[in-house]
Protein backbone atom coordinates (compact mmCIF):
# COMPACT_ATOMS: atom_id res chain seq x y z
CA UNK A 1 0.00 0.00 0.00
CA UNK A 2 2.80 2.53 0.85
CA UNK A 3 4.24 1.56 -2.34
CA UNK A 4 1.82 2.90 -4.25
CA UNK A 5 0.61 6.04 -1.96
CA UNK A 6 4.86 6.68 -2.77
CA UNK A 7 3.86 6.87 -6.33
CA UNK A 8 0.72 8.81 -6.31
CA UNK A 9 2.24 11.83 -3.89
CA UNK A 10 5.02 11.63 -6.24
CA UNK A 11 2.98 12.09 -9.43
CA UNK A 12 0.94 14.40 -7.45
CA UNK A 13 4.58 16.31 -6.72
CA UNK A 14 5.41 16.34 -10.09
CA UNK A 15 2.29 17.74 -11.25
CA UNK A 16 2.44 20.77 -9.20
CA UNK A 17 5.85 21.28 -10.12
CA UNK A 18 5.10 20.94 -14.12
CA UNK A 19 1.76 23.07 -13.60
CA UNK A 20 3.99 26.01 -12.02
CA UNK A 21 7.00 25.18 -14.38
CA UNK A 22 4.22 25.31 -17.16
CA UNK A 23 2.85 28.83 -15.67
CA UNK A 24 5.72 30.15 -15.75
CA UNK A 25 7.81 29.56 -18.19
CA UNK A 26 4.95 28.50 -21.47
CA UNK A 27 4.80 32.48 -22.07
CA UNK A 28 8.57 32.87 -22.92
CA UNK A 29 9.40 28.96 -24.05
CA UNK A 30 5.73 27.47 -25.22
CA UNK A 31 4.01 24.86 -23.85
CA UNK A 32 5.16 20.56 -24.62
CA UNK A 33 3.04 18.08 -23.35
CA UNK A 34 6.90 16.05 -23.08
CA UNK A 35 8.20 18.81 -21.01
CA UNK A 36 4.69 18.96 -18.75
CA UNK A 37 4.93 15.28 -18.53
CA UNK A 38 8.60 14.93 -17.88
CA UNK A 39 8.43 16.42 -13.90
CA UNK A 40 5.52 13.90 -13.30
CA UNK A 41 6.97 10.37 -14.46
CA UNK A 42 10.27 11.86 -13.19
CA UNK A 43 8.78 12.67 -9.05
CA UNK A 44 6.51 9.20 -9.32
CA UNK A 45 10.08 7.61 -10.19
CA UNK A 46 11.52 9.15 -7.34
CA UNK A 47 8.76 8.73 -4.90
CA UNK A 48 9.59 4.86 -5.26
CA UNK A 49 13.22 5.64 -4.26
CA UNK A 50 12.31 8.05 -1.80
CA UNK A 51 10.10 5.52 -0.07
CA UNK A 52 12.70 2.87 -0.38
CA UNK A 53 15.09 4.29 1.23
CA UNK A 54 13.18 6.35 4.05
CA UNK A 55 11.02 3.95 4.74
CA UNK A 56 8.51 6.49 5.99
CA UNK A 57 5.57 5.65 7.01
CA UNK A 58 2.98 7.36 4.21
CA UNK A 59 0.03 6.88 6.14
CA UNK A 60 1.13 8.93 8.68
CA UNK A 61 0.15 12.67 7.80
CA UNK A 62 3.46 14.33 8.96
CA UNK A 63 5.39 11.36 7.27
CA UNK A 64 3.17 12.23 4.17
CA UNK A 65 4.36 15.57 4.51
CA UNK A 66 8.53 15.20 4.65
CA UNK A 67 7.84 12.53 1.85
CA UNK A 68 6.22 14.81 -0.48
CA UNK A 69 9.02 17.92 0.85
CA UNK A 70 11.67 15.18 -0.59
CA UNK A 71 10.61 14.37 -3.18
CA UNK A 72 9.48 17.45 -4.56
CA UNK A 73 12.87 19.07 -3.85
CA UNK A 74 14.76 16.16 -5.32
CA UNK A 75 12.79 15.71 -8.39
CA UNK A 76 13.94 19.68 -8.85
CA UNK A 77 17.37 19.53 -8.02
CA UNK A 78 17.43 16.04 -10.59
CA UNK A 79 15.68 18.24 -13.61
CA UNK A 80 17.44 21.54 -12.69
CA UNK A 81 20.88 19.50 -12.21
CA UNK A 82 20.24 17.75 -16.05
CA UNK A 83 19.23 20.51 -17.57
CA UNK A 84 22.38 23.19 -16.65
CA UNK A 85 25.08 19.81 -17.03
CA UNK A 86 23.96 17.55 -19.21
CA UNK A 87 21.81 18.37 -21.69
CA UNK A 88 22.67 20.04 -24.97
CA UNK A 89 20.48 22.38 -26.10
CA UNK A 90 20.51 25.91 -28.12
CA UNK A 91 20.65 28.04 -25.34
CA UNK A 92 19.64 31.56 -27.61
CA UNK A 93 15.84 30.71 -27.21
CA UNK A 94 16.33 31.44 -23.54
CA UNK A 95 16.07 34.38 -21.59
CA UNK A 96 18.80 33.39 -19.21
CA UNK A 97 20.94 30.33 -20.35
CA UNK A 98 20.03 27.29 -18.62
CA UNK A 99 23.06 25.37 -19.54
CA UNK A 100 26.37 25.96 -17.12
CA UNK A 101 27.87 29.23 -18.11
CA UNK A 102 30.98 31.15 -17.15
CA UNK A 103 31.26 34.75 -16.92
CA UNK A 104 27.96 34.82 -19.21
CA UNK A 105 29.44 32.48 -21.10
CA UNK A 106 28.00 28.64 -22.07
CA UNK A 107 30.44 25.79 -21.28
CA UNK A 108 30.16 24.03 -24.80
CA UNK A 109 32.67 21.07 -23.48
CA UNK A 110 30.38 18.04 -22.45
CA UNK A 111 33.52 17.08 -20.19
CA UNK A 112 34.05 20.01 -18.54
CA UNK A 113 30.68 20.47 -17.51
CA UNK A 114 30.11 16.66 -16.67
CA UNK A 115 33.53 17.20 -14.23
CA UNK A 116 31.87 20.04 -12.20
CA UNK A 117 28.36 17.95 -11.70
CA UNK A 118 30.77 15.63 -10.34
CA UNK A 119 32.77 17.55 -8.28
Amino acid sequence: MNLILAVLVGHVAGTHTATWGMYKDAPHEGFTVPKYVRSIVLAGAIGVVVYLVTGLELRDPGQLAVFFGLTYAIERLTLELWKGFIREEDQSKYFIPMQFHILGRVVHSRALRWSVLAA
